[in-house]
């Protein structure tokens, strides 16, 4: 078969074809050395750094650089992966940024911080658990949401008012931080739950109730005086939590509850607390017949 194409022709798609270049040359990088240049980026970055605080503080500027500077995605992935992998020296470094960046920052830094707590293979770096508290006081909304559930796990104690202030001051942390006061075990906590159980929020107080039922000691003290309430509501919520904890001791009290509700009164709860009464006062006369047989 004769080519149609003249010679001319030829020669004219050769030159455009030569004038274009290498087909790749203004190709996008592929995922693979944009990875490869970010690493480099970040070698050079740290190159002569002394280890330590010094190369923390550098690599946070790289993952968290300020708002006002353009952000290569890249370079702040490789940043994290870095700050991850040196485990305790960056939570004691970065618990000095977690209260410096930029607030939209301020949760990813205490993401940061956590994984690389967990690079840890045995206790806690000694900068754990006060990154999480300045976390707390200085940190924005969701960096707060994830440090409160570190400090209650770990139960550190002194940081439990910092918790409350924090939720008084965000109401939407209000849940999360009564939930947590069971995980601190202190009854000191009781105070706190006892204005929420009195608030007029269900949810707040029905989680304030269980909270004060699994703290335990004077807690639930407070949440037993809660069950003689004027309120009725409060006095549901608290008697909720409160009835799997009764014992043959408050066979009386939950029949005075009884007594003191009108016959149209009578609903579940109410069934419940006749039901807990009956079941502990056969439970009590069968420790006194066996008490009995002891003494015979």
């Amino acid at each position: 078969m004769k080519c149609s194409l003249t010679p001319g022709m030829l020669l004219c798609g050769l030159l455009a074809f030569a004038s274009t270049g290498p087909i790749h040359a203004d190709m996008e990088p592929s995922p693979a050395e944009k990875k490869q240049q970010a690493r480099q980026t970040l070698l050079d970055a740290i190159e002569g750094t002394q280890g330590g605080d010094e190369r923390v503080l550098l690599l946070a500027e790289l993952a968290w650089p300020d708002p006002s500077v353009p952000r290569n995605a890249w370079v702040a992935f490789e940043a994290h992966k870095e700050l991850i992998a040196m485990g305790e020296s960056a939570v004691n470094g970065l618990a000095r940024v977690v209260a410096d960046v930029d607030p939209t920052q301020a949760g990813d830094v205490v993401l940061t911080i956590i994984a690389a707590r967990t690079r840890q293979t045995s206790g806690v770096a000694r900068s754990f658990l006060p990154a999480m508290d300045r976390a707390v006081w200085f940190g924005s909304l969701d960096a707060r949401r994830l440090a409160i559930p570190q400090l209650a796990k770990r139960q550190s104690y002194g940081t439990l008012p910092a918790c409350v202030d924090a939720a008084l001051e965000e109401p939407s942390l209000l849940p999360l931080v009564i939930r947590s006061t069971v995980g601190f075990r202190r009854d000191s906590a009781r105070h706190f739950l006892k204005t929420q159980l009195e608030s007029g929020d269900a949810e707040l107080r029905q989680l304030a109730a269980e909270s004060l039922a699994r703290i335990g000691g004077r807690a639930r003290d407070t949440l037993r005086e809660a069950t003689l309430s004027d309120s009725l509501e409060i006095q549901e919520s608290s008697l909720r939590a409160w009835l799997p904890l009764t014992g043959t001791n408050d066979i009386t009290t939950l029949y005075e509850y009884l007594a003191r509700r009108d016959e149209e009164e009578v609903d579940e709860l109410m069934t419940l607390v006749g039901e807990r009464a009956m079941f502990l006062e056969a439970l009590l006369e069968t420790e006194q017949e066996h008490e009995g047989h002891d003494h015979d």
